[in-house]
């Protein structure tokens, strides 16, 4: 006769092994929709890249353009600016991306300046930097320690509150707060879903040009 106390631990075993296999499938099913949804906004970025229509004669920065992202991963594997450093690139423009790990994100965090700084070494001359918002304070605060590799710091979001240090201080180089470019910033985004019949598809980076042109008119004073 069937002992009841192991016919109840055979059917709890069971049922976590169900159970920890569903897991494991829904986990993998995630991951998958997470790659082929990122594959999607890659096939639909080059999509819509074709229609681009260059603005002719800009004028171009003496340095590179250097956008500060975070590292990559399943949610961003385009990056945190999908669109613009191609954008720039086809118009001329000097421009690489830079990455910095998860612990630079902190506020006021002395590691996340000191991996921004880190990554700026690679660059044999002065750049101009353009901060993804969740980097803004670090980038900021990179500045005030008087970093020689920017030329100038663009943020797309408002500027950081200044500490007690440098309230009172000017900053060293120019810093250009453009929160109306933060949509720029975002790994999705929703230009690519719209019809291609649509007008000013390249709006936010026809304005951020503007910007960049500003940036090389200051390379020439």
């Amino acid at each position: 006769m069937p002992d009841p106390l192991i016919n109840a631990a055979s059917g709890m075993f069971s049922g976590a092994t169900s159970w920890a296999t569903g897991a494991v499938a829904a986990a993998v099913f995630a991951i998958g929709g997470l790659i082929g949804y990122q594959l999607l906004l890659s096939r639909l970025r080059r999509r819509r890249f074709q229609n681009l229509e260059l603005t002719p004669n800009v004028l171009l920065t003496r340095y590179p353009i250097v956008f500060l992202g975070r590292s990559r991963s399943l949610f961003r594997l385009n990056g945190d600016f999908p669109d613009l450093p191609l954008y720039l690139y086809e118009h001329g423009y000097q421009v690489q991306e830079i990455t910095v790990p998860s612990h630079a994100f902190a506020k006021r965090n002395k590691l996340g300046t000191l991996a921004i700084a880190k990554a700026l070494e690679s660059f044999s001359t002065r750049v101009h930097l353009i901060a993804h918002p969740s980097l803004s304070e670090a980038a900021h605060d990179l500045v005030y320690s008087k970093n020689n590799q920017i030329a100038t710091l663009t943020l797309f979001d408002e500027s950081p509150t200044r500490d007690r240090k440098t309230e009172l201080s000017p900053p060293p180089l120019p810093i250009f707060a453009r929160p109306d470019l933060k949509r720029l910033a975002s790994p999705i985004r929703f230009t690519y879903f719209s019809p291609s019949r649509e007008p000013n598809r390249f709006k936010k980076e026809a304005i951020a040009l503007e910007h960049m042109v500003s940036l090389a008119e200051y390379d020439l004073r």
